[in-house]
């Protein structure tokens, strides 16, 4: 479980929420303009929505709940077009009483919540809050908008009609290379175009089911890999007591690699085998020992990291007098050398010293943690 670092996180949250805030407006727009012409006595043509067909396509689907705009199976050319005027011309306000009442007091409803929308979010900074402010912010929207049309929550909410955004600001731009949660899987984002060609999937911290205003939110969506989010992670409902945000912090030295010994035998012959575990600190407080062991269930990690035994062998050869690896007390090579024990590591161990480009190569936790084990063994010997 690493921390998420970037020099430039805050600049890129503000650049993320920025152009999720103007896209938000852009399609608020989008609604009053169809409204707009829904509520008009003109007839609708190829004037009144030219240039816009996509935008007040979409608009029209999340004001009114029609699923498909369909005219005339006759029509043929500039379809698209055609049936968005047809739709438009017959969902206007009519002169029927009965028809008119239905559709003013339905237009109404939705341009009351889309204002709504618009103020909370010109008032409130809902994309780029940090993560302890998030779930009030939810409720708080909750509370103000009461119930809102599915169509219309779609239109706004749905996170996968913002992934253009999310792939370059989030998926791009933190150039993580590995999953924060297991740090063993890869998630170098390779775009496709404008599209994302292989990357990281957008974990939701805190679940859309249970904090569905937060889709889009920075501080909820963690890159990470499939295996983490899809089949580990799933519905389950974190809070940011229960669990490690990896916006806010890491298992860092409080929770560590160690390993267990156990032999088994291969072709007649006893081996030795090294497990990895994961062990929390005595001295951790119990809050954080609480979320380390709330991300350890989930994300399985000791059962997964059950199967890199091999990763410790080979730091261990490099600490067995035996081996032809032996590179002795690191204290005495270091002074051999003249050079820093970041060069060192970097050389020998062919992984990043530092915590905070852990995310840069998978294992590299592990691979820390176990050299500092042996290095602790080897300096005191």
């Amino acid at each position: 479980m690493i921390q998420i670092y970037n020099p430039d996180l805050n600049s890129i949250e503000i650049e993320y929420s920025k152009e999720i805030k103007k896209t938000f407006l852009h399609k608020i727009d989008n609604i009053h303009e169809v409204l707009s012409i829904l509520r008009s006595r003109n007839i609708v043509n190829e004037k009144t929505v030219e240039n816009k067909v996509n935008y007040l396509t979409s608009a029209l689907i999340a004001a009114t709940g029609i699923k498909n705009l369909l005219n005339s199976k006759s029509l043929k050319e500039n379809r698209k077009t055609q049936d968005l005027i047809y739709s438009l011309n017959q969902l206007k306000i009519s002169s029927d009483k009965r028809s008119r009442c239905r559709k003013t007091i339905k237009y109404n409803n939705i341009e009351l919540q889309i204002k709504k929308i618009k103020k909370f979010i010109n008032k409130k900074n809902l994309f780029g809050s940090e993560p302890q402010f998030l779930m009030e912010l939810n409720n708080t929207l909750n509370r103000y908008l009461g119930t809102i049309d599915k169509n219309l929550y779609f239109f706004f909410f749905n996170y996968t009609k913002y992934y253009e955004i999310i792939n370059n600001k989030i998926g791009k731009q933190l150039n993580l290379n590995c999953c924060p949660y297991c740090n063993r899987n890869y998630i170098t984002y390779i775009p496709n175009g404008i599209k994302r060609h292989i990357g990281p999937t957008y974990d939701h911290f805190f679940s859309k089911e249970n904090y569905k205003y937060l889709t889009v939110s920075f501080y909820n969506l963690i890159p990470s890999c499939y295996t983490c989010n899809s089949n580990l992670k799933g519905r389950n409902n974190f809070k940011l007591n229960t669990n490690i945000h990896p916006f806010v912090e890491g298992f860092d030295n409080d929770c560590t690699f160690d390993f267990e010994l156990s032999t088994k035998d291969y072709l007649g012959r006893k081996e030795i085998s090294y497990i990895p575990k994961l062990e929390i600190k005595d001295f951790v407080s119990s809050s954080k020992k609480i979320k380390i062991k709330g991300n350890l269930k989930v994300f399985k990690l000791n059962q997964i990291y059950e199967s890199h035994e091999d990763s410790i062998e080979e730091i261990y050869t490099r600490f067995d007098k035996g081996s032809p690896y032996y590179i002795g007390s690191i204290s005495e090579i270091l002074n051999k050398l003249n050079v820093t024990e970041e060069e060192f590591y970097r050389f020998h161990f062919r992984n990043y010293f530092n915590e905070i480009e852990f995310n840069k190569r998978p294992l590299a936790k592990l691979d820390k943690n176990i050299y500092e084990k042996f290095k602790s063994i080897s300096d005191i010997n």
